[in-house]
């Protein structure tokens, strides 16, 4: 009797699937987006150190900062996107490299509304820095938090596009890949 009822116990715990909603959502195939990639295109952005000229009585530092590589972990693409981000003191991202850092972010995987054909959209939640040789004010610096997404495979390359508005994103605030390219990678594996 005690054996039937943990059969019966075990049996209906398998129907739960889980206690969740597949996170990846039916018609979204991010297979080919899986793995690690290269950025070979990607715009250059500025940073303000707030509060890093108190110590000094001189202007906050201003630092520039682009994207370098993306890690997309094909075991949990929903718990594991790394980006890392290189980082100068030369405008327009010149000079040499002051520090890279590494942020990890959760994703969460929604319909998109791009016409570009097998294109992803994805919410991209921070939730830490993995590793930084970069710091500001024994600050770790860190690139934008939460970021919406629109990352879409062409020609064995991955483009990233990321902001906008009006036409440039959908009703949630998706890109729709009608503004620029904010960045392109390779695959590097």
């Amino acid at each position: 009797m005690f054996q039937r009822l943990i059969a019966l116990l075990t049996l209906s715990l398998l129907g739960c699937g889980g206690g969740g909603q597949n996170p990846i959502p039916t018609g979204t195939d991010i297979q080919f987006i899986i793995g690690s990639w290269m950025a070979v295109q990607t715009d250059c952005q500025q940073i303000t150190a707030i509060g890093s000229g108190i110590a000094t009585n001189q202007p906050d530092a201003i630092y520039y900062f682009r994207r370098s590589a993306l890690s997309i972990d094909k075991d949990h693409p929903t718990e594991a996107v790394d980006m890392i981000y290189d980082i100068y003191e030369g405008v327009g991202c010149t000079g040499d490299l002051a520090g890279q850092t590494m942020d990890h972010y959760k994703a969460d995987w929604v319909p998109t509304q791009s016409t570009i054909s097998s294109a992803s959209a994805v919410k991209l939640t921070y939730v830490g820095t993995i590793a930084s040789e970069f710091l500001i004010d024994n600050v770790y610096f860190s690139a934008p938090k939460d970021l919406k997404v629109l990352i879409a495979p062409q020609a064995g390359q991955l483009y990233w596009y990321e902001g906008g508005s009006g036409l440039e994103v959908d009703a949630s605030g998706y890109p729709t890949g009608v503004r620029p390219v904010s960045a392109i990678y390779a695959k590097s594996e």
